[in-house]
């Protein structure tokens, strides 16, 4: 499924509530939720 957002305010949102629902499912269902962040840096500003 394709998602447009107009703002990068609305895709944070968005992505954080995928990220916090993806791992309360992951808790739910193994008892763990393990995830590797790099770092990255923008070059929007």
């Amino acid at each position: 499924m394709i998602k447009i957002y107009h703002d990068y305010e609305a895709l944070s949102n968005a992505a954080a509530k995928l990220f916090a629902d993806e791992a309360r499912l992951a808790v739910q269902a193994r008892g763990r939720f393990t995830v590797a962040l790099s770092r990255w840096q923008s070059k929007v500003q």
